[in-house]
């Protein structure tokens, strides 16, 4: 009795998650295409700012020299 219960118990809980699986495949899909569009948009904007000019093209050297130009050499003050 024991081990026709646990199978019906093991077949009930595969039945639910065949019943999740099926609902969470519609949710990824949309996912899915959201995350791609949202891709392609952020992708779009970024050429369009580069093609005006307003592109972050500052060289990583340029920031840390500018910032060790500065008074106390870019650290904070000891108050």
């Amino acid at each position: 009795m024991d081990v026709l219960t646990g199978r019906i118990e093991s077949i009930t809980r595969t039945l639910s998650n065949l019943r999740i699986d099926g609902v969470s495949e519609h949710k990824i899909v949309a996912d899915t295409k959201r995350i791609i569009n949202a891709s392609r948009k952020l992708g779009l904007e970024a050429d369009e700012l580069q093609n005006k000019g307003k592109g972050d093209d500052t060289p990583i050297s340029d920031i840390v020299s500018d910032i060790q130009s500065m008074s106390h050499t870019g650290l904070m003050s000891k108050g």
